[in-house]
């Protein structure tokens, strides 16, 4: 961030997990979210990068509510709804990246 601080809204979903999201309080953007307890896996906005070049997504999720006009990738990792279990993209994001 060049200016502004972080700050951050709390909120539970459906399951009754506590999610929250970090935003700008300069511009109002949001940053990335995250679980609690931390499951050690955030989701960055890749809007908010200098170089989004190098970001790969791993994954497509929500794609219950995705717009009619998207097409992801055929060899993506999708889901209906929120991911329970981070593990395969984890994985898939280190292959991606040559991380493994």
């Amino acid at each position: 961030m060049e200016q502004g601080e972080l700050n951050r809204i709390d909120w539970k979903v459906e399951s009754g997990a506590h999610r929250y999201g970090e935003f700008c309080t300069a511009c109002g953007g949001r940053i990335r979210h995250g679980s609690e307890p931390l499951q050690g896996v955030y989701s960055l906005r890749g809007g908010t990068l200098d170089d989004p070049k190098w970001a790969t997504p791993a994954a497509h999720t929500w794609q219950s509510s995705a717009l009619e006009w998207f097409t992801p990738p055929k060899d993506a990792l999708l889901y209906d709804g929120q991911p329970t279990d981070y593990v395969p993209i984890v994985e898939r994001y280190a292959k991606l990246m040559d991380l493994s």
